[in-house]
């Protein structure tokens, strides 16, 4: 028997609306992971997409997927408007939930777990446009009122979820009795065929390696598809018109959104950008049998990205319709800082020869800070190959000498562009200019012509030298293990390499270097301020302009007061 949602009460203590008599609904995170979600977001103060309050709670994997603001890159490009209705299967503990709530989209939202809806129900408290409903949706009828229904990280339960020898027709048939004429599905799903399954990374949600790939799913388990397998089970029923995107690293915690037509640009190299957004096994039991990061190209070079996608982002309608038209090859998201410097990258075509490269704020609001500009610029597109990709391969392949003249390209290109005020005695400590703040190899591209320095996204208007913007790059983990492999010393691994080239370093040097990064930390990523109290510090702050020295002192004055409380 199916139930139209008018017959659903509406439990006021939580706010989900459920029929008094349920079927229980097994999916699940797990109660206590559960019950801290809950209690958490009826604590919090902030509940919004951008909410620093949530994720600052988070602890493990299932906390990021609901808390972390990366969710909400997988759908941030799509309009959705105050006139529009959004059916939402399965909506767990709500964080599209959010999103599609602060759209201003009029949002029913579903899900078969209790614990979970009163999540959702709690993390959209304050939208009127939101209704969270407790149900297996195959129990509804629903009215052929939606222009959007969504599925994300959904459709791979069909089999689990739903009686019968078809669960798949089953669940699109559901789908198409809730869509109005013209309306879209919206699925996000796992590709079986994902490189980072080649790789090793244990299958998503049965946590074994290979196992999507090997075809070992049985029935009335959960299941993924490749692109193929997933466009032909939309097209078997009635989805006449399916358009893919794709997320990386995936769909869960993406960062980027590939439309079509970026794999199909001859001057665009998707694979740059992607190898640099490393995937992840959720688990934390399997890691990587080979380099994702020296794949990509190759993949690219035989047009094969889109059939190695990690997941999916898809649109389908079951009107016979051509795709909206749109010179949008991609988007980038940053949404680790402070939220005047969160920032939406687009990579756009611009005629038949060119690429754009254009930035914008996601979120309207002017920086206070002057140490530290920030500027969202248009620029062209140069389709070369990174230097931090080439230092990487050098790694991969133990070549020191491959690494030394890597690194020494970059600091001759540094010293030939980017010095404000040389020191005759010393050229790495010269002063550079302030744009240069961000450029290291993965800002640098290689082209025939030499370096081109890409991603001018940030002035630093206090003093900087030439090794304070070498150790930004040099002092990192990657950098460090291969470090101590080949060059030998007492001193840290960044230390160590300096030496190696002749360059100075000391203490000195070291707390210079890491008093500018930790002001950035602390201004753009808000991030803790270090201890700026200590005697041996005096000296390095002498050397700093007088607007950031006073910056530094009433951080300091702050940490001595916090003392006092």
């Amino acid at each position: 028997m199916k139930f139209k949602l008018k017959d659903f009460n509406n439990d006021a203590k939580f706010n989900v609306s459920a029929l008094p008599q349920r079927d229980a609904f097994l999916y699940s995170d797990g109660a206590d992971v559960e019950k801290r979600i809950y209690e958490v977001l009826v604590q919090a103060t902030d509940r919004t997409c951008f909410s620093r309050e949530l994720a600052s709670q988070i602890i493990d994997w299932p906390s990021e997927y609901h808390f972390s603001s990366l969710r909400h890159n997988l759908l941030r490009h799509v309009t959705f408007t105050s006139s529009d209705n959004v059916l939402e299967l399965g909506c767990g503990c709500g964080a599209i939930t959010r999103q599609l709530g602060e759209s201003g989209a009029n949002v029913t939202a579903v899900e078969g777990n209790f614990d979970r809806a009163k999540c959702a129900a709690a993390r959209c408290e304050d939208l009127n446009n939101v209704e969270v409903f407790c149900s297996n949706f195959q129990d509804i009828a629903f009215q052929k009122q939606y222009d959007y229904v969504t599925m994300i990280g959904v459709f791979e339960y069909c089999s689990m979820y739903f009686k019968g020898d078809d669960p798949v027709p089953q669940c699109l048939d559901i789908v198409k009795s809730a869509l109005k004429p013209g309306g879209k599905l919206i699925l996000a799903i796992e590709n079986r065929l994902g490189l980072k399954y080649f790789a090793g990374i244990e299958e998503d949600h049965v946590g074994i390696p290979y196992y999507g790939i090997q075809d070992f799913y049985k029935p009335n388990t959960v299941a993924t598809y490749g692109k193929v397998e997933l466009s032909n089970l939309l097209s078997d029923n009635g989805f006449c018109s399916i358009e893919y995107q794709y997320p990386f690293p995936d769909y869960k915690i993406p960062k980027v959104v590939f439309m079509e037509s970026a794999f199909k640009n001859p001057l665009f190299r998707p694979a740059e950008i992607i190898r640099q957004l490393n995937s992840r096994a959720y688990s934390k039991k399997t890691t990587h049998q080979f380099s994702e990061n020296l794949v990509w190209p190759v993949l690219e070079a035989n047009k094969l990205i889109p059939d190695f996608s990690n997941s999916f982002l898809v649109f389908a309608g079951t009107e016979n319709e051509k795709p909206a038209t749109s010179n949008i090859l991609a988007i980038y998201y940053t949404v680790d800082r402070a939220a005047e410097y969160n920032v939406r990258t687009e990579f756009v075509e611009d005629g038949a020869e060119n690429i754009l490269v254009r930035k914008a704020p996601i979120i309207e609001k002017p920086g206070a800070d002057q140490v530290i500009i920030h500027q969202c610029i248009e620029d062209c597109y140069y389709p070369g190959r990174h230097l931090d990709a080439e230092i990487r391969k050098v790694i991969y392949e133990d070549d020191l000498d491959g690494y030394i003249k890597k690194i020494q390209q970059w600091i001759e290109f540094v010293i030939s562009d980017g010095i404000k005020s040389a020191n005759s005695e010393d050229i790495y400590s010269s002063l550079l200019l302030p744009e240069f703040i961000d450029c290291i190899p993965i800002n640098l591209i290689t082209s025939p012509e030499g370096l081109v320095y890409i991603d001018r996204e940030w002035r630093f208007m206090a003093d900087f030298s030439l090794t304070t913007l070498l150790l930004r790059y040099l002092d990192r983990e990657s950098n460090a293990a291969f470090i101590n492999k080949h060059i030998r010393g007492q001193e840290r691994p960044c230390g160590r390499l300096l030496h190696y080239l002749g360059i100075p370093f000391n203490d000195r040097i070291y707390m210079d270097y890491r008093r500018v990064n930790d002001i950035i930390s602390k201004l753009v990523y808000l991030e803790k301020a270090p201890d700026f109290s200590r005697q041996e510090d005096i000296s390095v702050m002498k050397k700093i302009d007088s607007y950031f020295h006073l910056l530094i002192q009433k951080i300091s004055n702050w940490f001595c007061l916090s003392a006092r409380g």
